[in-house]
Order: structure tokens, then sequence, then C-alpha cells
């Protein structure tokens, strides 16, 4: 996990707390979420109307909690 001015940044985050933890960070920032591999921006509701219009479309809008985020990012898991 990394930070600076422009953002948060998180390699390679495997499945559990680190969700949750990003997840509890980006609703007390009133921030996004963006997928480096593509897959749009995640976000709470509050948070999409402040998105460029080219994508909020596409942004996966989510009550944003450990096992949201998760599962915006990397699909729901199967027990």
């Amino acid at each position: 996990m990394s930070a600076d001015r422009y953002g948060i940044l998180i390699s390679r985050p495997h499945a559990g707390a680190v969700f949750g933890i990003a997840a509890e960070l980006v609703s007390r920032l009133g921030a996004v979420v963006i997928d480096p591999s593509g897959a749009g921006a995640v976000c709470r509701a509050e948070e999409r109307a402040h998105l460029p219009a080219d994508m909020r479309d596409d942004a996966v809008v989510v009550d944003m909690t450990g096992e949201a985020l998760d599962a915006a990012l990397t699909g729901p898991r199967r027990p």
C-alpha cells in the first residue's frame, strides 16, 4: 500500500480484511475506487455524480463495505 497527493494504491490485495480497510477509508474520504485492470470505477451513490460524465454510466455503485468492494472488483466468491 502506498499513498501520495494523488491517491492511495493497494497492489495485489488478497481477499479479507484489506477490502474492509479500503472500503472504510473510501467511505470516510468520499472517494472512488478506480480499478486499474480497466473495470472502471466503484463508488457509493453519493460519489457517482462527481465522476466525469464518461465514467458515470459504467460505474459500479455499491454500499461501501469490504465484501461489496471485493465482489465488485473480483466477482462474488463461491463458498
